[in-house]
């Protein structure tokens, strides 16, 4: 016999797909968390705070600036003009024992050369037309901290002597002054130039050249940096706006172009395409970025052309990387350099090699 009249039986009923509901609940919680975890994970592998990587060049980044950052070692940060070389800085300075104290940066070919002497040392009032006060050099303000000097190839030469000085003895002379101010800091530099050859051509102090060369760490381009170049673009999408995503045209659009401007091109063109798109669907397209659609693969050519644009294309990328230096260009490919001047006068004249 049913021991629960109709009314009660209702209730239980409802009672009990509540609570298959919330058990459901619970276990979708569960998976979200553990979903989160291992996102959590995946972005601490990829991550070192500013920076983010997933290729092997990057992880290099990663482990040498864990390595190197709590010494007081002298860094050159290599790598072309947008590739991060400021970020790196920061997160040597975020890792060091000097961490709590300031982290100053001046770009070195930014400044007039006939200006850059007191941006770093400082000046006292009078010291030249315009000096009407006294004023703190940028190795003043880091004093404890770290000083990066960016573009350090582009410094003259008169003032790379007293740079010189400043590193063996500690101590700074403000323009217009007598007086020597001690400091303690660490310097680090950065360069998108072959700074050994502007030691051969003279254009750069060889003792100063050591003095700043103590360790290294080389930033791939973005072009080399594969599926980086998505991580990228997503990180700088949520920045903006969480709500943008990107269509698969942008995506392979995006891994299609060569990025000369590197990660700071690739931040730009995606503030841009989510400032000018008018997707009602909120998904980037090409167009946004400021890209070309990227066309299907070509059909009905021989595999000796394919060959050939792939060394054409591999020529041009190894002469850049070499600074225009097609010598050395040839040593790499371990090729006649003719073989490089064919290929270069072919693309010049929009042939194929």
């Amino acid at each position: 016999m049913n021991r629960f009249d109709p009314s009660t039986l209702r209730v239980l009923e409802v009672f009990s797909a509540q609570a298959c509901i919330l058990v459901e609940l619970a276990e979708q919680v569960e998976v979200l968390q553990k979903e989160r975890a291992i996102l959590r994970s995946q972005l601490q592998a990829v991550r070192m705070g500013r920076l983010i990587g997933a290729c092997e060049g990057m992880h290099a980044v990663f482990e040498r600036v864990e390595r190197i950052a709590r010494s007081d070692a002298a860094v050159m940060i290599l790598g072309e003009t947008g590739t991060g070389k400021e970020l790196v800085a920061r997160e040597i300075h975020d890792r060091s024992y000097r961490r709590s104290q300031p982290f100053v940066a001046i770009n070195c070919g930014a400044i007039p050369s006939e200006l850059l002497e007191a941006e770093l040392f400082g000046h006292k009032k009078g010291a030249f037309t315009g000096a009407s006060r006294d004023r703190k050099g940028r190795f003043i303000e880091a004093d404890g901290g770290t000083l990066l000097l960016d573009e350090i190839g582009e410094m003259p030469l008169p003032l790379q002597v007293k740079l010189l000085r400043v590193l063996e003895e500690g101590l700074v002379t403000p323009v217009g002054s007598n007086k020597q101010v001690p400091v303690d800091l660490r310097v680090l530099s950065a360069t998108h130039v072959a700074l050994d050859q502007a030691v051969e051509e003279g254009s750069f102090r060889e003792d100063l050249f050591y003095r700043l060369w103590q360790v290294d760490v080389h930033l791939p381009p973005l072009r080399e940096r594969g599926e980086d170049i998505l991580l990228l673009a997503r990180a700088f999408l949520s920045d903006v706006d969480m709500d943008w995503s990107l269509g698969q045209e942008a995506i392979s659009a995006l891994l299609a172009h060569r990025w000369p401007g590197n990660v700071r091109e690739l931040q730009n063109r995606i503030q841009r395409a989510v400032l000018l798109s008018d997707s009602d669907r909120r998904e980037i397209a090409p167009k946004d970025l400021g890209l070309d659609v990227v066309a299907p693969p070509e059909t009905g050519r021989s595999l000796q052309e394919a060959v050939e644009r792939f060394r054409t294309r591999l020529v041009l990328e190894t002469v850049a990387k070499c600074g225009g230096n097609r010598t050395e260009a040839a040593r790499q490919l371990d090729v006649d350099p003719r073989t490089i001047f064919r290929y270069i006068s072919r693309d010049d004249s929009g042939q194929e090699a």
